[in-house]
Parts: structure tokens; C-alpha cells; sequence
């Protein structure tokens, strides 16, 4: 089966906890995923910080993927909670990378001494953030899986940085960052999920970086997009969600430079 960016991802889903009513693949928190972005740019921006360093960026599709496994889980969150565990969860992979932005070569100038210290500092910083935030809202469980997902994502981090081809070096990047989601997934009932976001991310990584294919890309995103139409999420709407996202991954990919 051949797909492409155009093609709509289409599965009937039995079983699911949203009972398989029909829903089209599109997220119905569009409002939410724009609040959020309000909100995090608005925690992270420092304007001393920015004269030396580039803002941090929130992945739209990892906000959209956090804020759909919190709907489907079988936990009751108000709104407010959703926000603020998705916001804290966006926070970290702020913090993360940012540290991943830290030069481990000699420095030649003040300036470069500059940045790599407010580097540093600007990554405790949106870590401090996201632990405030789940602590007003007594969420210490997930403040749990997220100190085991920084953890899980730093050891990847160690066995790319190890890994003896660049393939090996691919296999644990995307580990890492599909980690934070995964974890999220795990901790609220949701464990088939992991395989089709690591997918997603796979994909996402590959329209962004095409070099690390090795001159197979589009055979690699239709692969991780078939992938992705062949397993079962944990609930229909997920699965919608994530085929959406390939589908969509697909057309930046053949839209690029257009």
C-alpha cells in the first residue's frame, strides 16, 4: 500500500472507549493547543535571555499528542489541570533542549562564555517552571513521570552520543524524543500508543532533517506511515489523531521549497 501527503489515513475502530462514533481525524482542542502557546511563550520569554539566545520552540504535534492522551485517559482532568500538565510537560522538553544546546568546546570570547552560561541557566529555569507549575496543582504523580522521562531521555541521549553508526545514533535519538509522551502514555493507562507517537516522531524528524535518511526518505516516511496505519492505538480517536499527523507529515515533506 503506497500513501501519500494527500491520502486520508482511514481505520474502523472496534472496541474503542469513544465507541467508534465516526469521528473525523482532527483535533477538538484547536482553542486549547492556541492557549497553551499563549501561555508557555509567555512563561519562557526573557528578553535579557533572548538578546543572546533563540527562543525556545513548542512542537505543536507533541502539545496535540499530550493533550489527546489526557482526553482519552480513564482520569478525570478539569481543563485547567489539562493545560497545566501538557504546559509543564512542553516546559521540559524546553529545559531539555536547551542543555542540548550547550558547546562542550573551549571558549574564546566573553560572548561565547555569555551564552553558555545563560544557556545553562535558561534551561534550570524551564525546569523550575514546570515543577512550580505541577506543584500548585498537586499533581505529584506526574511530576514523577516526568523526572523519569528526563532521566530515560538522558541515557538515550548518552547511547546516541556512544552509538557506532549513524543508524544506531538515529534509533536513539528518536527514542528520546518520543520519551516524554511515551512516559505520559505508560503513567494513564495508555501503553499501545508509544509505537505509533514513536513513528510520528520518526517522521517529524525526517522532514526536518531528509540528510539522516541516507538518500531514502520518502521510502522511510511512507514506511513510518504504513507503520503507523497498521498498529492499534489504545482508542480510536488516538489512532486518528496519529494517522492525521502522518498524513500531514507526508505533505510538508512533498510541499517542501513549493
Amino acid at each position: 500500500m503506497c500513501y501519500t501527503g494527500q491520502a486520508y489515513f482511514s481505520v474502523r475502530w472496534k472496541g474503542s472507549r469513544d465507541g467508534g462514533n465516526g469521528m473525523t481525524a482532527t483535533y477538538d482542542n484547536l482553542h486549547t493547543i492556541h492557549t497553551l502557546t499563549t501561555e508557555f511563550y509567555k512563561s519562557v520569554r526573557q528578553p535579557y535571555v533572548q538578546r543572546y539566545l533563540p527562543e525556545p520552540a513548542l512542537n505543536p504535534m507533541q502539545a496535540g499528542l499530550l493533550l489527546t492522551l489526557l482526553e482519552q485517559s480513564d482520569e478525570t482532568f478539569t481543563e485547567e489541570s489539562k493545560r497545566a500538565a501538557v504546559l509543564a510537560a512542553l516546559l521540559v522538553q524546553a529545559a531539555m533542549d536547551a542543555h542540548d544546546r550547550i558547546g562542550a568546546g573551549p571558549v574564546f570570547s566573553e560572548s561565547e562564555r555569555k551564552q553558555r552560561q545563560l544557556t545553562v541557566l535558561a534551561g534550570d529555569y524551564y525546569s523550575s517552571l514546570y515543577y512550580s507549575i505541577l506543584a500548585q496543582h498537586g499533581e505529584t504523580a506526574l511530576l514523577k513521570v516526568l523526572s523519569r522521562a528526563v532521566q530515560k531521555i538522558n541515557m538515550e541521549k548518552m547511547r546516541a552520543y556512544r552509538a557506532e553508526n549513524e543508524e544506531e545514533r538515529l534509533y536513539h535519538l528518536i527514542e528520546a524524543k518520543n520519551m516524554l509522551t511515551s512516559e505520559v502514555a505508560l503513567h494513564l493507562g495508555l501503553p499501545e500508543s508509544g509505537a505509533g507517537m514513536k513513528q510520528l516522531f520518526f517522521l517529524q524528524y525526517l522532514v526536518e532533517y531528509p540528510e539522516a535518511s541516507g538518500g531514502r526518505t520518502k521510502e522511510k516516511l511512507v514506511e513510518a506511515a504504513e507503520t503507523i496505519h497498521s498498529l492499534r492505538a489504545d482508542t480510536w480517536k488516538l489512532q486518528q489523531v496519529m494517522e492525521r499527523e502522518a498524513s500531514r507529515l507526508l505533505s510538508a515533506y512533498e510541499n517542501r521549497g513549493v
